[in-house]
């Protein structure tokens, strides 16, 4: 819906603006900066990280002596993932940097502090997974990671954030690290059926990948079992491509227990339609 209203936003800002500037050079101008707030819409690679901080953002740097505590308390070991081909994922958080709000907002106000980091790869360890695909699973980018409170002089991640966002140990289910997961599973999926140079893969992560309505859940009974469910809504033609998958938790890491797809059907399309 937000991406709907930019683009309307944008198209009459275009329409307005091609009225009004008559000059080629002013004109020129304005094309650029509609391709730059088109680009920025749709260039997440996925419609759940969220990105950067804001022109309404500022950095808090007085924060910074406090930085490497927060992280040491929640993101010491990064997070780490065994994929049930034994491919190793680790996730590491550098560049972390607090920031606040220079006046109220839509998405909030002066006070609320927000962690924004730059994700990394640390380690991937895979005989499915080559170097070069990483691409495909994490651009370098800063993200926004948690929001923070500064309470007695420590940076605290407040409890509804915990239950919002929290399953196990502060290491799971963030926006940021829901797509790394996603987008992991898919790839080492896929390339089950195709290789790194297959038009399939290509196509599949050429534009931003639609995960609505996918999760992770612990499972009721079974807190150290997490079922993800991954749905990619805008790449098989009339159908859904999914991944159902299911991780034990044990001694720091997520290890696959289990998993099952549809990936092969989109792969057979995608070998006779691209």
């Amino acid at each position: 819906m937000r991406k709907i209203l930019a683009l309307v936003i944008i198209i009459a800002l275009a329409v307005a603006g091609y009225q009004v500037y008559k000059d080629d050079s002013k004109r020129t101008a304005l094309e650029g900066k509609i391709k730059g707030v088109l680009y920025s819409i749709g260039d997440s690679g996925t419609t759940i990280i969220q990105k950067g901080p804001s022109s309404y953002q500022y950095e808090r740097k007085d924060l910074v002596p406090l930085i490497a505590d927060f992280k040491n308390r929640y993101f010491r070991d990064g997070v780490q993932f065994v994929l049930l081909d034994k491919s190793y994922l680790k996730l590491d958080f550098e560049n972390m940097k607090v920031y606040d709000y220079k006046e109220t907002t839509p998405y909030g106000k002066p006070g609320d502090l927000k962690i924004y980091a730059n994700p990394k790869i640390q380690l991937l360890k895979s005989s499915v997974i080559p170097k070069e695909a990483e691409e495909y699973i994490l651009k370098v980018r800063t993200y926004y990671l948690t929001d923070v409170k500064l309470i007695n002089n420590n940076l605290i991640i407040p409890q509804e954030e915990m239950e919002r966002y929290f399953i196990i140990e502060g290491k799971l289910n963030y926006p940021l690290i829901n797509t790394v997961l996603f987008n992991t599973l898919l790839l080492d999926e896929i390339l089950k059926y195709s290789s790194i140079n297959d038009n399939s893969l290509k196509f599949l992560y050429a534009d931003n990948i639609n995960y609505d309505k996918s999760s992770i859940e612990k499972e009721v009974n079974n807190p150290s079992k997490i079922g993800v469910t991954i749905f990619v809504n805008n790449k098989l033609p009339d159908k859904i491509i999914y991944i159902k998958s299911l991780f034990q938790y044990k001694d720091g890491k997520f290890y696959e227990i289990k998993r099952e797809s549809n990936v092969k059907e989109y792969v057979e399309w995608a070998k006779k339609n691209l």
